[in-house]
């Protein structure tokens, strides 16, 4: 067996002085005439092994007699990843400039500006580019190599990560000995493993709130009905922006309830409060387009990520959807992956480690839109007792949403034809119920499909 080169192994030994502070009084490392007398190999030995330091722009090598001077950020970008190591054979780009593009469905563009800002004076070869996508979906199944990193809810995580769509990060993670299951609301790891590989990082949560004027609670679906009835009016309607299939799965108790034996009973149920809800209230869309001031809003139900600045500035008060008859509070978590395709997977996990610091999460939670998927974030952001305490109830008494993209265009694409038949008295409601059952247990075999 012919020897093994001895260059590799003294380049990482240089990388590993040079992150030790060994050469930080001049910046430079010493001559290669100096270096070949220290490791006792020739010239030419040298010379490749910090020619290989070269190329991952870890050091940079001048004509004449100026010597080979330092880049330690990039030296100390370097050892973090080698520590961090990724499931394949690639150092760090050897690219002078390295572009990422971030896809992010929350609107949070003010914070990442500044955040990217922060992280390119860190790390000064790398730019992140955000873009701002309400349905990065497209991006992730696109053939074209369009994104690094993206943002998109943990339910789509299992079905992406079978087509191999993301880069497997556990061996990532598990080095760094911070991400644990305590650190992230409920169930929203799970979401990211795949046959016990994880693929994802948790990174901001949702849930639907009533947003509304008094403080009295709204401790049952009939109270919520009865309060939607006492608000309608002919100038003033309640605003209806929290998705069909979150009310339903809240209403029932989550998604293990789709198989109930007694489910048509609760979906009458459901459907004649939807009546109400319908009766007395209009999308969002319809209030902008029909001009009317925000001054004329009697209540809301919405996310709070959406509406919460808007409540507080017309003093309404947040209270989570009932919880009564085992009601549950859907949450909605999104989580961060990295593209299977990026040609820079170890600068992607730099951004999505940096998105986690502390003080990179004090600057997110500046936005209304935006909760740390961390189970404490609600505590530590400055918000007032009574959001914390409605977020608590929601935590508590909650469950991640577990229907993804795919399954909620099935939902919606089938589902809302027979519910307007029937709004509109062309179909009976009997006729509706069967139906939906039908259409939820086609959702149920599609989430449920071996991961």
């Amino acid at each position: 067996m012919p020897p093994q080169p001895k260059y590799p192994e003294i380049a990482q030994e240089l990388l590993r002085r040079i992150i030790a502070g060994e050469f930080h009084e001049d910046g430079k490392l010493p001559s290669m005439q100096h270096l070949s007398r220290e490791y006792s190999v020739n010239l030419l030995t040298i010379k490749r092994a910090v020619k290989e330091l070269e190329k991952q722009n870890i050091v940079k090598c001048h004509r004449g007699n100026r010597g080979t001077t330092i880049n330690f950020e990039r030296a100390n970008s370097t050892g973090l990843v080698s520590i961090n190591h990724f499931v394949i054979d690639e150092a760090l780009s050897d690219m002078a400039c390295v572009q990422l593009n971030f896809i992010h469905v929350t609107p949070i563009e003010s914070s990442l500006k500044k955040i990217s800002e922060l992280f390119s004076k860190r790390y000064s070869w790398i730019k992140v580019n955000c873009i701002h996508d309400l349905k990065p979906q497209e991006a992730i199944r696109s053939d074209e190599h369009s994104y690094d990193i993206i943002e998109t809810s943990v339910s789509n995580f299992p079905a992406l990560t079978r087509s191999g769509r993301f880069i497997d990060l556990s061996e990532t993670t598990g080095s760094t000995g911070k991400l644990t299951d305590a650190g992230y609301i409920s169930n929203s790891l799970d979401f990211c493993r795949t046959n016990g590989r994880l693929f994802g990082i948790p990174f901001l949560w949702h849930t639907a709130l009533v947003l509304k004027e008094g403080k009295q609670p709204l401790d049952s679906w009939d109270a919520l009905e009865s309060y939607l009835v006492q608000n309608h009016c002919k100038n003033s309607r309640v605003i209806f922006a929290v998705g069909l299939l979150t009310l339903l799965l809240s209403f029932l108790g989550g998604f293990d309830q789709l198989k109930s034996k007694v489910l048509a009973g609760k979906l009458k149920k459901f459907i004649c409060f939807i009546r109400v809800l319908i009766r007395n209230s209009e999308l969002h869309s319809d209030f902008v387009r029909n001009g009317r001031k925000t001054d004329t809003i009697k209540s809301m139900i919405g996310y709070y990520c959406s509406w919460w600045e808007l409540a507080s500035q017309r003093h309404l008060h947040a209270t989570p959807l009932p919880m009564n008859n085992g009601s549950k509070a859907m949450l909605h978590c999104t989580a961060l992956g990295i593209s299977a395709k990026t040609r820079h997977p170890h600068e992607s996990w730099l951004w999505i480690n940096f998105l986690q610091r502390p003080e990179i999460q004090d600057i997110l939670n500046q936005e209304p839109y935006f909760f740390s998927a961390r189970s404490s974030s609600f505590q530590e952001k400055d918000s007032n007792p009574e959001l914390q305490a409605t977020m608590k109830c929601c935590l508590e008494n909650g469950e991640i949403m577990p229907v993804s993209t795919k399954g909620l265009f099935v939902f919606y694409t089938t589902a809302l034809p027979f519910i307007n038949q029937c709004l509109d008295g062309k179909l009976s409601e009997d006729a509706l119920i069967s139906e939906l059952q039908d259409i939820l247990e086609t959702i149920i075999q599609l989430e449920t499909m071996p991961q």
